[in-house]
């Protein structure tokens, strides 16, 4: 759905083709769904970790994990005098 804003009455936005734009209340990116105020991709991730919580965290997990070996080794290397 288009979220580019066109107009705005008082206080409230709207597309081009007159539906509503709210701000995805996880992420705050654009989206017309008034309802559940959540863009496609947070409503997705959403409702696949609900789906599964524990599958979810296991994930989460991981990827945790691996985005944090950068930075200790990062940390390592300037304990050492090396980075």
């Amino acid at each position: 759905m288009d979220t580019k804003v066109v107009r705005v009455e008082n206080g409230i936005a709207f597309n081009r083709t007159g539906h509503q734009i709210v701000s995805c209340a996880i992420c705050r990116v654009n989206t017309t769904d008034v309802a559940k105020k959540r863009c496609e991709l947070c409503l997705a991730l959403e409702r696949r970790i609900q789906a599964d919580p524990t599958y979810a965290r296991l994930i989460f997990l991981a990827f945790k994990t691996k985005m944090e070996a950068p930075l200790r080794e990062e940390r390592i290397l300037k304990s050492l005098g090396k980075g």
